[in-house]
């Protein structure tokens, strides 16, 4: 399956709850919520045609109140 493919199935899936950006040198960025990473990376390891069995990076961003 493409990159593009399991991205279509990623907005299939989850609609508006996850940001899903362009393929990039091979690889893809899906953007979510800190509640809805396990869902989605469950979604990523389990759902036939994407069967990721491995995960590289998981990035976070802590939006702190202004001083």
């Amino acid at each position: 399956m493409t990159l593009e493919a399991v991205q279509q199935k990623i907005r299939d899936r989850f609609g508006a709850r996850v940001t899903v950006e362009p393929p990039f040198r091979g690889d893809t960025v899906a953007a979510v919520e800190p509640e809805g990473v396990a869902e989605l990376l469950g979604f990523l390891r389990d759902v036939a045609g994407c069967e990721f069995t491995l995960l590289i990076d998981v990035c976070g961003v802590a939006r702190l109140p202004a001083a």
